[in-house]
């Protein structure tokens, strides 16, 4: 795990248990206050149970929100975003678009990740991606790492993925190795939204991507 996701990583513990010392805290405080108004300790409970359950569907509401309006950001962003975007969030970015192709999609990159960042599935073929976000070319270590992660996933399919473009070393060897290389063209054409809607048909574009 990387320093600065350690340090978020226990942000995030730090202030869970936060909330959940506030929110049993308060509770408590609740628990006490409805026995002062007269309430019985049954009906205070069941008060508390409906409560708790009212806060869990507005949360869930709020989870949901926002994973539809990260999805929308996601599908709609330009390609100047989308270089100024991490590693982690160009993993979300193509996990989106690859949904949108009727793709299933598991991101399991990071730590450990054997070579491959993005698992996708679609008519009992499995794909898997190594994702790129760079400023520079990508050379032939991205290649090397997708191809060895080939048998730990019982891999199909082969991709290496990226808002830049390739060197030459690593196009020779994606050939000899059956990799597809989707660069900026790539993204461009299938990904890019403009006036609300695509410009070219993706199934299509895909086909033509998939022959090259």
């Amino acid at each position: 795990m990387k320093y600065f996701e350690y340090r978020r990583y226990k942000f995030k513990l730090k202030l869970y248990k936060v909330i959940a010392i506030a929110a049993g805290g308060g509770l408590l405080y609740l628990y006490l206050k409805l026995l002062q108004m007269g309430y019985t300790s049954e009906q205070v409970i069941k008060l508390i149970y409906v409560f708790c359950f009212l806060v869990i569907v507005v949360l869930l509401g709020i989870k949901l929100g926002s994973r539809a309006i990260r999805r929308h950001k996601y599908l709609n962003s330009p390609l100047a975003a989308v270089d100024h975007m991490s590693g982690e969030e160009f993993e979300k970015y193509l996990k989106a678009h690859f949904e949108r192709l009727g793709y299933k999609v598991k991101n399991v990159g990071g730590k450990g990740d054997f070579g491959a960042d993005l698992v996708c599935k679609k008519n009992n073929e499995t794909t898997i991606i190594q994702a790129k976000r760079y400023k520079k070319p990508v050379g032939i270590e991205a290649v090397q790492q997708i191809s060895a992660a080939r048998a730990y996933y019982k891999a199909d399919k082969l991709m290496v993925v990226t808002n830049s473009y390739y060197t030459k070393a690593a196009k020779e060897l994606a050939k000899s190795n059956n990799v597809e290389l989707w660069d900026r063209n790539s993204i461009n054409k299938l990904f890019i939204i403009r006036d609300g809607k695509k410009e070219v048909d993706n199934d299509a574009v895909l086909s033509k991507e998939n022959a090259c």
